[in-house]
C-alpha cells in the first residue's frame, strides 16, 4: 500500500513465545503492585507500633517527646553526644533498646565504645542487668543493646515488646547518661587540642661565620 509497510510480529517471535512474553510482563507488573502494597502495609504497621510505644514511654522519660512515629524499623533520640543515639528498634525477629554509636569516624566511634566498655560493670549495675556489647567488627559503628525475641508484624506480641523496650530504654538512659556526658567532655577537649594552633618555633639565632 504505497510506501506503508506492515510488520507481522509472528514472523519474528513465534506465537507461543509472544504469549509467554506477555504473561511474563503481566506477572512482573502484578508482583510489583503486590510488592508496593506489602511495603505500604509494613509502613502502616510500623507507624502504628511506634505511635503506641511513644505513648507508652512518654510518662517515663522525655527522650521521645519530640519524636514522630516512623515508617522505618527504628526511632532515634539524641543522647547529648553527637553521633550517639538512644535507639528503639523493632523487626520481624526482635525488639531492642540500644546505644548506637556512629559519628562518621571509625576511630572516634571506637574511642567512645572503649570508654564505655571500660565502665561495663558499673554501667550494667546501674542498668540492672547484662547488656549485649557489640563493637561490630568490620563496620564503622558500634552498639550496646538489650534485646528480646519478637515480631513487630504480629500485633499479639506488641504488649510484651512495648513493655520490654520502654523499660529497657528508661534504664539504659539512666545507666548511660552520666558516662556519655563525661566522654563528651573528653571529646571536646580532644577537639580543642586538635584545633589549637601549633606553637611558634623559637627564632634561630644566626651568628657571624655560621
Amino acid at each position: 500500500m504505497g510506501d506503508q509497510h506492515f510488520l507481522n510480529v509472528e514472523q519474528i517471535i513465534p506465537t507461543k513465545d509472544v504469549e509467554d512474553l506477555m504473561i511474563g510482563i503481566a506477572d512482573k507488573s502484578l508482583d510489583e503492585v503486590e510488592g508496593a502494597t506489602e511495603e505500604k502495609n509494613r509502613h502502616r504497621v510500623r507507624r502504628e507500633f511506634w505511635t503506641e510505644i511513644i505513648r507508652a514511654i512518654s510518662g517515663k522519660t522525655g527522650l521521645y517527646q519530640n519524636i514522630s512515629p516512623s515508617s522505618q524499623g527504628w526511632i532515634n533520640a539524641g543522647s547529648g553526644v553527637r553521633g550517639v543515639g538512644f535507639n528503639l528498634v523493632a523487626t520481624r525477629t526482635s525488639g531492642r533498646a540500644e546505644v548506637y554509636i556512629d559519628r562518621g569516624d571509625g576511630e572516634e566511634n571506637t574511642f567512645i565504645y572503649d570508654q564505655l566498655h571500660a565502665q561495663k560493670d558499673a554501667i550494667q549495675a546501674a542498668f540492672g542487668g547484662d547488656l549485649i556489647w557489640e563493637p561490630l567488627e568490620g563496620k564503622r559503628a558500634c552498639r550496646i543493646k538489650s534485646e528480646m525475641a519478637g515480631n513487630i508484624f504480629d500485633r499479639d506480641q506488641w504488649p510484651a515488646m512495648i513493655d520490654f523496650m520502654t523499660d529497657a530504654m528508661v534504664r539504659m538512659e539512666n545507666a548511660f547518661r552520666e558516662p556519655l556526658a563525661a566522654i563528651n567532655r573528653k571529646l571536646r577537649t580532644r577537639e580543642r587540642i586538635a584545633l589549637a594552633p601549633a606553637p611558634a618555633s623559637a627564632p634561630v639565632e644566626v651568628t657571624e661565620g655560621s
